[in-house]
């Protein structure tokens, strides 16, 4: 997790106290208990950093069609 959120990072370099929205999706299949287990990691991830995050868990999209 810590590798793609440092891409993230890389790519958008947020400042320092930006607020961001953390998105962990299951696609449908995944149980919560594991979406927030990388909620929490991701968002120790973007505490580290400064930032803020709104969280976003759940089966919000199902597939892309």
């Amino acid at each position: 997790m810590e590798h793609l959120a440092s891409i993230i990072d890389d790519e958008l370099k947020p400042t320092k106290d930006q607020p961001v929205l953390l998105h962990v999706n299951g696609f449908g299949a995944t149980p919560l208990m594991e979406l927030y287990l990388i909620y929490d990691l991701a968002a120790q991830f973007w505490e580290k950093r400064g930032h803020h995050d709104s969280p976003f868990i759940g089966w919000q999209l199902h597939h892309i069609d």
